[in-house]
């Protein structure tokens, strides 16, 4: 009799044992499988346009990549989403897949048009100019920049100012004269416009000139002033 218990006993035990280690495995099936991650892209530069929206789905699941339709970046195409901003991380093809396991964020990958020529636009407020841009390697980095937008301060009440967000390789050399509309780079980082003509012993590398000046002093004002710079599409 006390045998039949013990028996009993053991095989009330081992059950217990498998049913406690079915539920727990079972727990940790359930919440592996309810993880999710986020897809976030970023249209990096876009001149019209707003990047995809983001996508949330359960870790392992396979996600469709935007096309990028509906985004645009002047004087440029759209070629692929990227890991990194700066387009040196892992390149995923609009439209193909990912496997969502950990959060990522994908970022807009340009290329400069061939048809981006030596024409760029200079919108100050609501008043647009043209500019023709010079042949160096200074002016090569500085389109790669564009579009840039760039709040601008007064020096000497005879041209804005401001620093780029990176340096550029220089061609410096000394103009003898400045001229309304002269745009140069001062140093390899700080943009210039002149809007006064005046002698100068200072050097500077070209990076191009306003086509027609007329109402340039008085777009850009007495104080600060916010200055859009974008490639022109020939």
């Amino acid at each position: 009799m006390i045998k039949e218990r013990l028996n009993l006993f053991v095989m009330l035990l081992i059950l217990s044992f498998l049913l406690f280690s079915c539920s727990k495995d079972n727990s940790i099936y359930v919440s592996e499988s309810t993880v999710q991650y986020t897809l976030t892209y970023m249209a990096n530069g876009e001149t019209s346009g707003y990047p995809p929206q983001a996508v949330t789905a359960n870790k392992g699941s396979s996600i469709a990549l935007s096309n990028g339709y509906g985004l645009s970046r002047t004087g440029y195409t759209f070629v692929e989403w990227n890991t990194n901003a700066d387009g040196t991380g892992t390149g995923y093809g609009a439209g193909s897949s990912l496997i969502l396991n950990s959060d990522i964020t994908l970022y807009a990958k340009w290329n400069q048009s061939q048809s981006a020529g030596n024409k760029m636009r200079v919108t100050i407020g609501s008043t647009h100019f043209l500019a023709t841009l010079s042949e160096n390697t200074t002016v090569t980095a500085f389109k790669a920049l564009l579009p840039l937008t760039l709040t601008m301060s007064d020096y000497s009440s005879n041209e804005k100012v401001t620093t780029l967000p990176s340096s550029l390789p220089t061609n410096s050399a000394n103009p003898g004269t400045i001229e309304t509309g002269d745009i140069m780079l001062w140093g390899s980082s700080s943009i210039v416009l002149f809007y006064k003509t005046f002698p100068t012993s200072y050097s500077y590398s070209r990076i191009g000139k306003i086509d027609n000046s007329e109402g340039f002093k008085a777009a850009l004002g007495s104080g600060s002033v916010i200055v859009k710079f974008e490639l022109v599409e020939q």
